[in-house]
């Protein structure tokens, strides 16, 4: 995710909209988490483990 994306600028007033920012955090973490169910791995010990742990990773990137 873009944090400037969520930059509120209106003349010298500067924010952060969290609110958009918490929905495009909701949304990807479902999305990487939907990716570990519809992962095919190839043995069932990896199947076994990303279903039990869940780990997922959204980046976050500041600039353009």
């Amino acid at each position: 995710m873009n944090l400037t994306k969520f930059v509120i600028a209106n003349g010298t007033n500067i924010s952060f909209d969290y609110s958009s920012f918490e929905r495009a955090v909701k949304i990807g973490v479902r999305f990487s988490d939907n990716i570990n169910d519809i992962s095919v791995l190839p043995l069932p010990e990896y199947q076994k483990s990303v279903k039990d742990k869940r780990r997922i990773g959204v980046s976050i990137v500041t600039g353009k």
